[in-house]
């Protein structure tokens, strides 16, 4: 469905390390997180058939780590809402599936 040449010329791999505070306890996690740019074009679709959709743009695909799993890594993005006109949404889906297809990628 997707090709690494999609993740490696649309967007940035960006990994940090960090601390969240969870219920009182200082949580470690390493994080990386790939951004999709709306110069893809699937992605950048929906702000074509309506301008509004721009603030879906950029799209994220977010991987980490916690501590206590270190052999788990968890995959997570947001699936734009298919809204607006009937292109509108049909361009949402369509960026719905490049989002997912990235993602089941990454877990090869």
């Amino acid at each position: 469905m997707t090709s690494a040449s999609v993740i490696q010329s649309n967007s940035r791999l960006q990994p940090m390390q960090g601390s969240l505070m969870n219920r009182q306890m200082l949580v470690a996690f390493v994080l990386v997180t790939l951004c999709l740019t709306c110069a893809e074009p699937r992605a950048a679709m929906p702000g074509v058939t309506d301008p509004r959709n721009l603030v879906f743009c950029p799209y994220a695909i977010v991987l980490y780590v916690v501590p206590g799993e270190p052999d788990r890594v968890y995959v997570v993005y947001r699936k734009p809402l298919a809204t607006g006109s009937p292109r509108s949404m049909q361009a949402l889906r369509e960026v719905g599936k490049l989002l997912d297809g990235i993602a089941r990628d990454a877990l090869k």
